[in-house]
């Protein structure tokens, strides 16, 4: 759970930054639409060339659910990239992943794994996904955040992790951000919760993001 960056910018709301909110995850339907309209505002503000590059990563840590959004993620992206080296011709937008693992895990720099593939692959846009902890209970299992701005994975750590975002990378970067834990302090201690359908809530949200992606990335502006 400590690897989860805490966010308190939920609420101050700008151009560069767009909350998807909802009553609950049945309404897959409407999270999918809202979602989708927000990628494309985002992807239709960055000079793309005409066939595009996705580099997908998914932050976080597999093996604590509420950390886990970032990975589970990935497992439904739909991954095409390879298709080249098969030698066959790919008529869509390439699509590459990367789970980098927590720096408790792999004791890497976040940043320092995704550079070194950014310049090995040399993508054309960078797509963070990552948990992370709110602090105002209405967020927690009711809000997805898109932001240009960039994402320091596990800032619960005090900071060890460098800045991923556009000045850092050299590259483009979107962030998805999905509330899976609350921060609450109680008799001068600090506890991060999550709901008791967590492990269900990360499964089914992990599903529509996923979705999501594979009916934007692999088309887009090639329409």
């Amino acid at each position: 759970m400590k690897t989860i960056g805490i966010r308190n910018d939920l609420h101050k709301e700008n151009k560069n930054t767009i909350h998807i909110t909802f009553k609950n995850i049945y309404s897959k339907s409407k999270i999918k639409k809202d979602l989708k309209k927000a990628l494309l505002y985002f992807l239709d503000k960055e000079q793309l060339p005409k066939k595009v590059h996705f580099f997908v990563v998914g932050l976080g840590n597999d093996n604590f659910t509420s950390d886990s959004i970032g990975p589970k993620v990935l497992k439904e992206l739909q991954v095409n990239s390879y298709a080249n080296k098969l030698g066959i011709e790919l008529n869509k937008n390439k699509i590459s992943a990367l789970e980098p693992g927590a720096l408790i895990e792999t004791g890497i720099d976040t940043a320092d794994t995704i550079k070194s593939v950014l310049n090995t692959i040399r993508p054309h846009l960078l797509l963070c996904i990552d948990s992370f902890v709110c602090e105002n209970e209405e967020d927690l299992n009711h809000t997805i955040e898109i932001t240009n701005q960039g994402i320091i994975p596990g800032s619960g750590l005090k900071g060890l992790n460098q800045e991923i975002n556009k000045r850092n990378m050299k590259i483009s970067v979107l962030t998805i951000g999905v509330p899976t834990a609350i921060e609450l302090q109680l008799a001068k201690k600090t506890y991060l919760l999550s709901s008791k359908d967590v492990d269900e809530y990360v499964l089914d949200i992990a599903k529509i993001i996923g979705e999501t992606l594979n009916e934007v990335l692999p088309n887009y502006g090639l329409k």
